[in-house]
This record gives structure tokens, C-alpha cells and sequence, in this order.
């Protein structure tokens, strides 16, 4: 995997960092398993990998997104659709 979005913390960091391709990239989004990660740097060290943290705010900033997209004409563009396999 090119980039891999981690939302399990602590619970699935490591499978996250195992399954990143040499130069990727591990995205740590949040800590839905309820423990902070601990990092294996090891793992990440050996697949020349970097690590990064998103945060995505609270639940009054959600509420406040949510409010504005709902009161603007904003309309995505959608270029492509993909079937899954």
C-alpha cells in the first residue's frame, strides 16, 4: 500500500506499519481502539515509511461543518466513478 489511513490506534497501528510499501506512507487519523499507539519504528524504520497524525476536531467543530454545508449550494464535482472489485 502506497498510503494507509489508521484509525484504530493502538489496536492497529502495527498491521498499518507492516503493510505500507518501502516509501510509503501510515496515516494516523485517530484512536477508535481507545489506547494511544505505540509506534514500531522498526517496522516503519526498515520500509523507509513516515508517519502522520490528522486530527479532524471535536464534536462543536463537526456540528459547525455540518450547519454550514447544509446552508450553502455547495455541490461536490464528481470526476470519475470506480466500480469495487
Amino acid at each position: 500500500m502506497d498510503i494507509v489511513l489508521d484509525v484504530g490506534g493502538g489496536a492497529t497501528v502495527t498491521a498499518s506499519a507492516r503493510s505500507v510499501r518501502h516509501g510509503g506512507r501510515v496515516i494516523c487519523i485517530g484512536f477508535l481502539g481507545g489506547v494511544t499507539p505505540k509506534l514500531p519504528i522498526g517496522e516503519l524504520i526498515l520500509n523507509n515509511a513516515s508517519v502522520h497524525g490528522v486530527t479532524v476536531g471535536n464534536r462543536a467543530d463537526f456540528e459547525a461543518l455540518y450547519l454550514f454545508l447544509n446552508s450553502t449550494p455547495l455541490q461536490p464535482v464528481i470526476d470519475n466513478v470506480f466500480k469495487l472489485r
